[in-house]
């Protein structure tokens, strides 16, 4: 029978060498990191602020409930009403008040209508200090609810942001674009609607609001009557600066035959 004891003997002593040599190399990383072998052991103590004395719960907490109630680009207050049902926008409609309503159509996706929202709520109030109010009923609708999107299909609207004007008696007056670059032209639309009651209107090729039929040529009050007094001046065409061109020619020409006999004839 074969004796394993010597050989058993040298194999746990390599196996205890092994283990404090892995011990040795885990001590020196940790004086190395500068971490002490107790620090795992430890509980995290957390700092304890304000917020959470007071009894709103820790910082983490504090914050998760700022990050909830972040208020929205289109709910930050402004004169632009929302009007989240087209029950609501009909019951404007129909107030008989005497106003004016804009309708400003939106998305909370939209990245126009969030560029130019703040140029948007600035157009209420920036007539003199007085603003529109006594005019105009100022309202916005999101087309993400679904009596909204139905409404504007019914008012043929195919794109936004875009704004509906509608008159004193509910009706329908016009719509046009609402974006950032088209700030200059709402301002101006909304101020021809006003200044010409009781119109039909259309767009023309820029975006400006004008009375369908009429001269009037959708210029402020002070520069229509000279852009009238222009239309209604007699106009010229090329035709007619042609046809005065040749008949000088023809003067000159006859002149010159005349002064050439005189000069040949006989004293």
């Amino acid at each position: 029978m074969l004796c394993l004891c010597p050989s058993q003997n040298g194999l746990e002593k390599k196996i205890d060498k092994s283990r404090k040599q892995m011990k040795e190399r885990r001590n020196r990383a940790r004086k190395v990191r500068g971490v002490k072998k107790t620090s795992s052991l430890r509980p995290v103590q957390h700092r304890r602020t304000p917020s959470s004395v007071s009894g709103l719960g820790t910082a983490s907490e504090a914050s998760g409930t700022a990050a909830s109630e972040k208020v929205l680009w289109f709910d930050k207050p402004s004169e632009w009403r929302d009007m989240p049902h087209v029950n609501d926008i009909k019951a404007i409609l129909n107030s008989g008040d005497g106003k004016w309503t804009a309708i400003d159509l939106y998305a909370g996706w939209c990245s126009c209508c969030r560029s130019a929202f703040p140029a948007l709520c600035k157009i209420p109030v920036a007539k003199n200090g007085s603003g529109w109010q006594a005019k105009y009923n100022f309202l916005k609708a999101n087309i993400e609810h679904e009596s909204v999107a139905l409404f504007i299909k019914e008012n043929g609207v195919r794109g936004i942001p875009h704004i509906l004007v509608f008159g004193p008696d509910g009706q329908r007056l016009i719509g046009f674009g609402a974006s950032f670059k088209k700030m200059d032209s709402v301002r101006r639309n909304l101020e021809t609607i006003v200044t010409c009651p009781d119109q039909d209107f259309v767009l023309d090729p820029v975006g400006h609001v004008v009375p369908r039929n009429s001269a009037w040529s959708g210029l402020p009050p002070d520069e229509s009557a000279a852009a009238a007094a222009a239309a209604a001046a007699p106009t010229t065409t090329s035709a007619d600066r042609s046809t005065a061109a040749a008949a000088h020619v023809a003067a000159a020409e006859q002149v010159a035959v005349a002064a050439a006999v005189a000069a040949v004839a006989p004293a």
